[in-house]
């Protein structure tokens, strides 16, 4: 159920001032806990303007995998579609079917933290608690080699 402490809706997603991943957050007293530095939109990107790669891994609660199957497949043409976006590909884990990965890769991180703010990809936010175990944990890396 969403928390709607001092006006804020929860669960949400806050940023660290630093430009590396955010997370989710279920209430206020979570919110708190982060400390200073974090924030409601993406920071500019203080990292490099090349293409950008992530994989982020999320942990569906037991009785919700097939819930949270879905509803991650459903993002995939949506996100696609949006500009600066090269890859992006969900993938299930073969010995443990609760774990879904994203590899995506953007031309630049501008593009990934713009995609951060489509109403879709807030929907995990506020379905977080519903559907997931933990945290989804996301890994941002910067292409340093030639393609």
């Amino acid at each position: 159920m969403a928390d709607q402490s001092q006006g804020k809706a929860f669960p949400k997603w806050k940023y660290p001032a630093d430009g590396s991943a955010g997370k989710v957050v279920q209430n206020a007293a979570e919110e708190a806990a982060l400390g200073p530095g974090w924030v409601d939109e993406p920071p500019p990107p203080v990292k490099s303007e090349g293409q950008l790669t992530l994989i982020a891994l999320l942990i569906a609660r037991p009785d919700k995998i097939d819930a949270t199957k879905k509803f991650l497949l459903e993002l995939v043409d949506k996100t696609r579609r949006e500009s600066g976006c090269i890859e992006y590909h969900l993938h299930q884990t073969e010995a443990n079917p609760a774990e879904f990965t994203f590899y995506e890769s953007w031309t630049k991180r501008a593009e990934w933290d713009l995609h951060m703010t489509r109403p879709y990809v807030q929907e995990i936010a506020r379905r977080s608690e519903e559907l997931l175990a933990v945290n989804p944990q996301i890994k941002l890396l910067t292409m340093i080699s030639k393609r």
